[in-house]
C-alpha cells in the first residue's frame, strides 16, 4: 500500500511510473479535476472516491474559459453526483457521524445537511461528557462572543491587483484572551485547539499573536486549510465588522454572486459547512452580532445560526473579555483601569478616552510620529496643533498619510489650505486616493489602530482604538497596510516599521540540488524543438512546486502557466529582464531568491533548442 498526496503522484520520480490495482482518493471535493483524473489513470481495476460535496471545492484563481471548465468544479459536480439517487449505483452515502458533540452536531445536521445525518457518537464514546467544563459558559458546547459593544472594526489588506483580504485586530485580542484562559488554567492542551477564519489576512495576524504569546501548539489557519482536520476546541472568527465593506462572499451565503446558482456552487455555504463541523467538543464563534444581524438577509444560514444562539442566551459580551477604558465622567460603572495604569499596557479605548492617552504618548515621542487618517477637519487639527508644534520643536518628525483634497470635492479648498498650513510648519503630508485606515505609530513601537479617524473625529459616533506597545505587532500592521499604499511602502522601506523581506540565500550546493530535483531523472532532453519546449515546461512546473513549498504559498500563486510560456517564448538573460515579466513586475517576492535558477534553466533551454 502506498499513501501519497495528489501532487506527489506526478512530481515524485518513483510514483510517476507506478500503477495500482485500486486507487482510493480522500477529501475529493477539494481536488482539482486534472489532478484527480491523472491519479485515477494510475488504477488498473478500480477507483474509490471519498468526499463530501457539501464541503469546499477546488480554488480557482485564473479567469479563463479553461480554468472555469476544469479548475472550478469538483468531481461530484462533474459527475452529477452531489446527492444520492435511488437509480445511481455509483453513489453510497455515509450518513453516520462520530465526531461532534450533540449541540454542535444539531446545528451542522439541520443547517447544512437537511437533517439527513445520524449521531452515533454517544453510543460508542465512553467519555462523551468528559469536556463539560470547557469555558466560556461550560454548560453549553456552542457559544458566541459578541464584539458589538466594543465597536470592533474590520480592515482590508491588498493581496493582488483586484483582490483583498480582511482582518480584525480586536477579534485577534479576543482570541488571545480565550487562549490564555484555556491554557493558563489547564482546561485543555494547546494541541487540541484550532483557530479558523475565512480570511488569510486574519490568519496572518493570528499567527503573529500565537508567536508573541508562546502558543506554539495551537493550530491556526483559514477554513480551507482545515478541511479534513478536527480539533476538540475550535474558535471560529468571522472577522466581519463595520469597516466600509459589505459582508463578504465567503461568509454571506445569500450574497448576490450566488443568485440563480445551485447549492453546490455556493462557496460560502460550503465554507461554513467545513467551519462548523471541525470541532469535536466545543465551538466558540467570534462575531460582531449587530453588524451581522443588520446586514445579512433573513434567509442567510449564518444569520439564522447567530439568531438562534442569541435567543438561547449563549452569548458573551466581548468587551467583558477584552475590556476598554471609558472616562469616569462618562460612565463610572465602566471605568476598567485607572488612567495612570494605561500606559505600558495593551488597552482598548472608546472615542472619549482615546485622545487623552494619545496626547500622553505624543508628549513622550522621541523620533517620529506617523498618522494614517483618510479625513481631516480644521477643528480637530486646531486641537492637535499645540502638540504638533511641541513635537517639531523637539526635532520629532511628523508624517501624515491622507486622501488628496480633490477626493473630497465639497471641501477641497478648505483641505488644500489645511494641508499647506501643516506643510509650512514642517509636517510631511503624503496623499493617496482611498486612504481609509485609522492608525497612529510612535517611535516604531507604539501603535494605535481602530475605527476612529484621528485627524477629523468630531465625537458624533461611537468608535474604538486599540493601543499596543509592541514593535512586532506594529511591523505586522504596517507590513499589511503598506501593500495598500505604494508611497507608504517606499517611505517605510528600511525604517523598521515594516518586516524586512527575507532574501533566500542559495548556496551553490543548494542551487545544484534544486536544479537536479526539477530535471526529469529518467528522461533525456529531447531533440525536436517542440518536445524540448514541452520538456522545459514540465521542469518549470516542478520548480513552481519547489518555490511554493519554500515560500509557504499555494502552488498556483507562483510561476503561472502564462509566465512559463512567456519566458520560454522569449527567454530573459538577466535578472533585470526577468523582472519585466508581468508576474514578477507585479510581485517581486514570487521569484525572489530563485532568479539565478530560472536564468540557469532558461540558458539550458536555449542551448537545447539550438541543437
Amino acid at each position: 500500500m502506498v499513501v501519497s498526496t495528489l501532487a506527489k503522484t506526478f512530481t515524485d520520480p518513483i510514483l510517476m511510473n507506478m500503477q495500482f490495482d485500486v486507487v482510493a482518493i480522500d477529501e475529493a471535493s477539494i481536488a482539482p479535476l486534472p489532478m484527480l483524473f491523472y491519479v485515477c489513470s494510475l488504477s488498473k481495476h478500480k477507483v474509490l472516491i471519498f468526499g463530501d460535496p457539501n464541503q469546499l471545492a477546488p480554488i480557482k484563481l485564473a479567469n479563463t474559459i479553461a480554468a472555469e471548465r476544469w479548475l472550478k468544479k469538483d468531481v461530484f459536480q462533474e459527475a452529477d453526483a452531489v446527492e444520492e439517487k435511488p437509480d445511481d449505483t455509483r453513489i453510497r452515502s455515509l450518513n453516520n457521524q462520530y465526531r461532534m458533540h450533540d449541540e454542535i452536531f444539531k446545528i451542522v445536521n439541520i443547517r447544512f445537511y437537511n437533517g439527513k445525518l445520524h449521531d452515533r457518537r454517544p453510543k460508542i464514546d465512553k467519555q462523551y461528557n468528559k469536556y463539560n467544563n470547557l469555558i466560556p459558559i461550560p454548560e453549553h458546547r456552542v457559544i458566541i462572543i459578541d464584539t458589538s459593544n466594543a465597536n470592533a472594526c474590520m480592515s482590508t489588506e491588498k493581496t493582488g491587483p483586484k483582490s483583498s483580504s480582511r482582518y480584525n485586530l480586536y477579534h485577534t485580542q479576543i482570541t488571545e484572551r480565550i487562549l490564555h484562559d484555556l491554557i493558563d488554567d489547564n482546561h485543555i492542551k494547546q494541541e487540541d485547539i484550532g483557530i479558523i477564519t475565512p480570511y488569510r489576512s486574519q490568519s496572518g495576524f493570528g499567527r503573529e499573536m500565537l508567536m508573541d504569546s508562546g502558543f506554539k501548539g495551537v493550530d491556526l489557519g483559514t477554513v480551507h486549510t482545515f478541511q479534513g482536520i478536527e480539533r476538540k476546541y475550535v474558535i471560529f472568527d468571522l472577522v466581519e465588522a463595520p469597516g466600509g465593506k459589505k459582508i463578504g462572499v465567503l461568509v454571506n451565503d445569500q450574497h448576490e454572486v450566488y443568485k440563480g446558482k445551485k447549492k453546490s456552487e455556493n462557496n460560502a455555504l460550503r465554507l461554513l459547512t467545513v467551519a462548523f463541523s471541525r470541532p469535536r467538543e466545543k465551538l466558540v464563534i467570534i462575531s460582531h452580532n449587530k453588524h451581522m444581524l443588520n446586514n445579512l438577509p433573513g434567509n442567510s444560514v449564518i444569520r439564522n445560526i447567530i439568531s438562534d444562539l442569541v435567543n438561547r442566551e449563549v452569548v458573551i459580551d466581548g468587551s467583558c473579555l477584552v475590556p476598554y477604558y471609558v472616562p469616569a465622567d462618562e460612565s463610572p460603572d465602566l471605568v476598567l483601569f485607572e488612567e495612570e495604569e494605561i500606559l505600558g499596557k495593551e488597552a482598548v479605548f472608546n472615542q472619549k478616552s482615546f485622545y487623552p492617552h494619545l496626547i500622553k504618548d505624543l508628549k513622550n515621542a522621541a523620533k517620529e510620529v506617523i498618522f494614517i487618517s483618510g479625513y481631516m477637519s480644521t477643528n480637530r487639527i486646531e486641537r492637535l496643533m499645540p502638540h504638533f508644534t511641541n513635537l517639531l520643536s523637539k526635532g520629532v518628525k511628523i508624517k501624515i498619510f491622507t486622501k488628496p483634497p480633490r477626493e473630497q470635492m465639497t471641501r477641497a479648498e478648505e483641505l488644500e489650505e489645511l494641508h499647506n498650513k501643516l506643510k509650512n510648519i514642517g509636517i510631511e503630508i503624503y496623499q493617496h486616493y482611498g486612504t481609509h485606515e485609522k492608525i497612529v505609530a510612535i517611535d516604531t513601537h507604539i501603535l494605535y489602530a481602530g475605527s476612529l479617524n484621528v485627524l477629523s473625529f468630531n465625537h458624533r459616533t461611537n468608535e474604538m482604538m486599540i493601543r499596543t506597545d509592541s514593535k512586532s505587532k506594529l511591523q505586522k500592521v504596517f507590513s499589511v497596510v503598506s501593500k495598500n499604499y505604494p508611497r507608504l511602502k517606499d517611505y517605510l522601506h528600511g525604517t523598521g516599521y515594516i518586516i524586512p523581506e527575507e532574501v533566500l540565500d542559495l548556496t551553490p550546493e543548494k542551487s545544484k540540488n534544486i536544479l537536479d530535483s526539477v530535471r526529469p531523472k529518467n528522461r533525456k532532453v529531447p531533440k525536436k524543438i517542440q518536445e524540448v519546449k514541452e520538456y522545459f515546461r514540465s521542469v518549470f512546473v516542478k520548480l513552481r512546486w519547489v518555490i511554493a513549498d519554500d515560500k509557504r504559498i499555494p502552488n498556483f500563486a507562483v510561476l503561472f502557466n502564462v509566465t512559463i510560456e512567456a519566458i520560454l517564448n522569449n527567454p530573459p538573460t538577466t535578472i533585470e529582464q526577468l523582472l519585466t515579466v508581468p508576474e514578477f513586475k507585479r510581485n517581486r517576492t514570487n521569484i525572489r531568491g530563485y532568479e539565478e535558477i530560472v536564468l540557469s534553466l532558461l540558458k539550458e533551454y536555449k542551448q537545447a533548442a539550438k541543437k
